[in-house]
C-alpha cells in the first residue's frame, strides 16, 4: 500500500507502472505465442480465427471491465480521504457484482457466438475454429474477470507489484500448455485453435484461485476476512456512477472494434492475418499506455480524494511525457522496419498479407501518437471521477469518427482505407480529450466531500 497524495509524482509513477508494465507484457507474451504458434506453424487462417474470436470476448467482456475500473476508483478516493471501512465494503460488493456479470456474459457469449460471428462477416474458412475458441474461452470468463478484478483492487491502494506475480503464473502456465495442446505434443492430442482456448482458460482458472488464497490470506486493508458483505447504498451508488459509464464506453469501444473487425474481414484473410500481426504492435504500444495511465489514474483519484487539484494536473503531464517516449519508438519501428516485426507472425509465403500490413504499419505511425493522448487524458478523467466525459469523448470517437471514415474510406481505397479510417480517428478522438481538459470541468467530479 503506498500513499501517493505525497512524494515525488514521477517517480509514483514509474515506480508503479513499472511492475503494471511487467505484468502487461506478460499478458502481452500469451498473445504473442498464441499468434506465433497459430500463424507460423497453423497457418493465416489459425491466426485469423484466433483474432476475430478475441474481437468478440473483448465486447463481451467490456462491461465488466468498466465495473472493475470503477471499483478501482472508487477505492482510491476512499484510500486517499483515509476511509478504509469504505474500502473494504467496496471490495466486497464488487466481487458480487462481477460475479453475476461473468455468469451472464458466459451464458450470451455461448448462445449468441454463431450469429455474432456471422455478422461480423467473418471468412467461411476460419468460421468454425472461430466459434469453437469462442465458445471453449468464454467458459473462463468468472476466472479472468475474477483475476482483474483483484488487480485492480491491489493498484487502487498503491499495489502494482501483487498483480504482476498473479500475471506471470497465468502467463507461464498458458506459455507451458500452448504447444502441448496446440502441436499434439504426448501424450495431448492436437487439438490446434482449439487446444489454444483450453490452455487460455486452464492458465487464468489457477491464476485466479491463487489471487483469491493471497487476498484472503495477505490482502491486508483489502483482505477477504477484512471486507464487509453489508449492502451500502452509497458504495453501491459510486461503483456504478462510475463503473456504468465505464462500462458503456468500453463496450462502445470494443463494438467499435467489433464492426473495425467486419470492414477487415470483408477484405478476406489476408486483411485480417495482417491486421492480427499489426494489432500486436498497436497492443505493444495500448499495453505500455495502460501501464502508465493507470499509475495516473490511481495516483489522480487519490489526490482528487486528497482535494490537491494542481498535484492531479502534475501527474497527467508527467505522465504524458514518459508515453510519449514509447509511442514515438512504435512510430518509428512502424514507419522504417515494419516488414520485420510482420514476419514473426506469417509466413514469407503470405507476400499478400505482409504488403498490406507494410503499408498499414506505414499509415498508423503517426495517429499512434494520438492514440496515447487518447489513453492519458481518458484515465485522468476516469480516476478523477468524470467518467461521463470519457464515455461521451469515446462515443464520439468511435461512432462519430472511426465507423464514418472506415465506411467511406473502404469504399473509395479499398483495404488501405483500413488504416486511413483507424488514423484519423485517433488524431480525432485524441484532439477532442485534449480540448476537454482545457475547459477545467474534470475538476468539479470528485467523489468525496
Amino acid at each position: 500500500m503506498e500513499d501517493m497524495t505525497v512524494g515525488n509524482i514521477r517517480k509514483h509513477i514509474i515506480v508503479f507502472s513499472f511492475p503494471l508494465l511487467i505484468a502487461n507484457l506478460l499478458q502481452l507474451a500469451n498473445l504473442f505465442v498464441n499468434r506465433i504458434w497459430a500463424g507460423k506453424f497453423l497457418g493465416q487462417d489459425a491466426i485469423s480465427a484466433i483474432t476475430v474470436s478475441m474481437v468478440v470476448l473483448y465486447i463481451m467482456f467490456s462491461l465488466a471491465i468498466g465495473l472493475t475500473i470503477g471499483t478501482s476508483t472508487v477505492i482510491a478516493q476512499y484510500f486517499g480521504s483515509k476511509q478504509e471501512n469504505k474500502v473494504g465494503k467496496t471490495v466486497a460488493l464488487s466481487f458480487a457484482i462481477i460475479l453475476i456479470i461473468s455468469i451472464i456474459m458466459s451464458f450470451l457469449c455461448i448462445i449468441l457466438s454463431g450469429p455474432i460471428l456471422k455478422l461480423m462477416n467473418t471468412p467461411y474458412g476460419i468460421f468454425i475454429d472461430a466459434r469453437n475458441y469462442l465458445i471453449i474461452s468464454s467458459l473462463g470468463l468468472v476466472f479472468l474477470f475474477g483475476q482483474v478484478l483483484i488487480g485492480f483492487i491491489f493498484r487502487a491502494i498503491g499495489d502494482s507489484i501483487t498483480p504482476l506475480v498473479f500475471s506471470g503464473i497465468s502467463v507461464v502456465v498458458n506459455l507451458i500448455l500452448d504447444p502441448f495442446l496446440m502441436l499434439g505434443i504426448y501424450p495431448f492430442p492436437r487439438l490446434e485453435v482449439t487446444g489454444a482456448a483450453i490452455a487460455l482458460i486452464i492458465s487464468q482458472a489457477v491464476a485466479f484461485f491463487i489471487a483469491i488464497y493471497y487476498l484472503q490470506k495477505k490482502g491486508g486493508i483489502v483482505s477477504l476476512r477484512k471486507v464487509n458483505f453489508v449492502y451500502d447504498k452509497e458504495v453501491i451508488n459510486n461503483i456504478l456512477k462510475l463503473g456504468i459509464p465505464t462500462g458503456i464506453e468500453n463496450v462502445v469501444i470494443s463494438t467499435g472494434i467489433g464492426i473495425s473487425q467486419f470492414f477487415i474481414d470483408s477484405f478476406g484473410t489476408a486483411a485480417v492475418a495482417s491486421y492480427a500481426a499489426i494489432s500486436v504492435m498497436i497492443n505493444i504500444l495500448l499495453y505500455t499506455g495502460w501501464s502508465i495511465s493507470a499509475s495516473v489514474s490511481v495516483i489522480a483519484g487519490q489526490n482528487m480524494g486528497a482535494k490537491n487539484i494542481e498535484r492531479v494536473k502534475e501527474t497527467l503531464n508527467e505522465g504524458l511525457k514518459i508515453c510519449m517516449v514509447f509511442a514515438l519508438i512504435i512510430a518509428l519501428i512502424s514507419l522504417l522496419i515494419p516488414k520485420y516485426y510482420l514476419l514473426i507472425f506469417l509466413q514469407v509465403k503470405d507476400v499478400e498479407a505482409i504488403n498490406i500490413g507494410i503499408y498499414g504499419s506505414r499509415v498508423l505511425a503517426i495517429p499512434y501518437m494520438f492514440m496515447i493522448m487518447l489513453l492519458l487524458y481518458d484515465s485522468l478523467y476516469n480516476g478523477v471521477g468524470d467518467n461521463i466525459a470519457a464515455m461521451i469523448i469515446t462515443i464520439i470517437g468511435i461512432w462519430g469518427f472511426r465507423i464514418p471514415l472506415l465506411f467511406f474510406a473502404t469504399k473509395y481505397y479499398g483495404v488501405e482505407g483500413l488504416w486511413y479510417g483507424m488514423g484519423l480517428s485517433y488524431v480525432f478522438s485524441g484532439i477532442i480529450s485534449y480540448l476537454y481538459y482545457k475547459t477545467g470541468r474534470w475538476q468539479k467530479k470528485g467523489l468525496i466531500n
